[in-house]
């Protein structure tokens, strides 16, 4: 059995700056025992480096004179806390875009992204194909880490402002679209053009391809190792988040770590849900944490609904400035531990299964029978559409599946739905 099946994390995921690599390792142990945390997740490689990595192409932060990693890593593990490197290639040093311009995306006039001296990948480009698998084997064949995970996975279309800046149009894109789709990717314009399902295809299939050469890379020399990341394809463990944002329209969804865990934990069942609450209210506001009462709202939906517990703060504890937060999610990560033996193993007793369309315009459709379901007190699974046939014998077990807004089910997904119906 692997370290993470029993399904009893306890997660504290610090999110470094690039300052933070002189931290006091120390101090962080010590906040992780107040929360009686069994998971760590910390930075590892990708913008910044926090170990003195050899690679060319990996940025080292100027901020590390001692390999805070391995520090980490071992009192951790003396600690008996399970480690999980955190890695983000979605973007790197402006350093490596003047030297290798091929590795980064390019908007429509050939413009790159460049926030602040961190410029946006590709995904299709060598950096995320070749490079970023050179960086995780240097971690893994230096460091005895239980997990890796990526953050930012996958085609990002904004900046950490919120700006948008469509699709990647550069000549790796234009290529791989091409031998996947036939069309040529500069007809693609956006959401309401003809070629969009060709484009989610091809965001798809180059997500998949590149999740499984990680996969395999790893599996085959540290098989050990859980794989997480927020795309479920070839992973152990799938990382949802509950967050907030100033610009996000009002009302405030209160079910969001109820429907993140619920979403994968009937879904699959051979991968773990990790849902993550972030402190912060939003990225450019990341020192001023969410309400208290918010916190412990998403704390107890992740264990009621089958999860462990993932708790987020930006940079580490040493000097965090609003620590509101702490004392709730401290207490509830202590009741979890006295009582993992029950939260680890909890089964359905539910007798309604709600399908979670794959259709974008679904989506109010489906949160709205989820609060409905919520409140008036029935219990119910959630299974994603994707998923139906690979699960038909849940959906048989039960006396009600509801199916909204499905607009183009594939042939398996009809078949399996109608052999369910023929058993009532």
């Amino acid at each position: 059995m692997n370290w993470w099946s029993s399904n009893q994390l306890r997660l504290i995921q610090n999110n470094l700056r690039e300052i933070d690599a002189g931290m006091n390792v120390d101090l962080l142990m010590k906040e992780l025992q107040e929360f009686q945390a069994n998971v760590l997740m910390m930075n590892a490689g990708g913008i910044f480096a926090f170990y003195p990595s050899t690679l060319e192409h990996q940025y080292v932060t100027p901020y590390l004179h001692a390999d805070v990693l391995q520090e980490a890593v071992t009192k951790a593990h003396e600690l008996d806390m399970k480690f999980v490197a955190r890695f983000d290639f979605s973007k790197a040093h402006e350093s490596l875009f003047e030297a290798h311009p091929e590795w980064f995306y390019r908007d429509r006039e050939g413009q790159e992204v460049n926030y602040y001296g961190i410029v946006h990948t590709c995904l299709n480009s060598a950096y995320q194909q070749e490079k970023s698998l050179e960086t995780i084997t240097e971690v893994l064949e230096k460091y005895p880490v239980d997990g890796i995970f990526f953050n930012m996975f996958g085609y990002q279309h904004w900046d950490y402002s919120g700006n948008y800046y469509g699709p990647c149009y550069c000549d790796n894109c234009q290529r791989r679209f091409k031998e996947i789709c036939g069309s040529e990717l500069l007809d693609y314009t956006g959401p309401e053009h003809e070629l969009h399902a060709a484009y989610l295809q091809f965001q798809e299939v180059t997500s998949r391809e590149i999740l499984s050469k990680i996969h395999d890379l790893v599996k085959s020399r540290w098989p050990h190792v859980a794989i997480s990341t927020y795309h479920p394809h070839q992973v152990d463990i799938i990382r949802k988040e509950s967050n907030t944002s100033l610009t996000r329209a009002l009302p405030l969804w209160q079910y969001s770590a109820s429907e993140n865990v619920a979403s994968v934990v009937q879904s699959w069942d051979n991968k773990l849900i990790s849902n993550c609450s972030i402190n912060a209210i939003d990225l450019t506001y990341r020192f001023t944490g969410v309400s208290p009462y918010e916190t412990e709202v998403r704390l107890l939906q992740n264990i009621a609904n089958g999860s462990g517990l993932d708790f987020c703060v930006i940079g580490a504890f040493e000097g965090y400035p609003d620590r509101r937060n702490f004392p709730v999610a401290q207490r509830i990560f202590r009741y979890h531990a006295d009582h993992e033996h029950i939260y680890g193993h909890l089964a359905s007793m539910a007798e309604v299964i709600l399908i979670k369309p794959s259709a974008a315009g679904a989506g109010r459709e489906y949160l709205g029978l989820f609060k409905m379901l919520k409140e008036a007190h029935i219990l119910f699974d959630v299974i994603v559409e994707e998923r139906i046939a690979a699960m038909a014998h849940k959906l048989a077990a039960v006396k009600v599946v509801i199916l909204p807004g499905m607009q183009r089910p594939e042939q398996l997904t009809l078949e399996a739905l109608k052999e369910v119906q023929s058993q009532e």
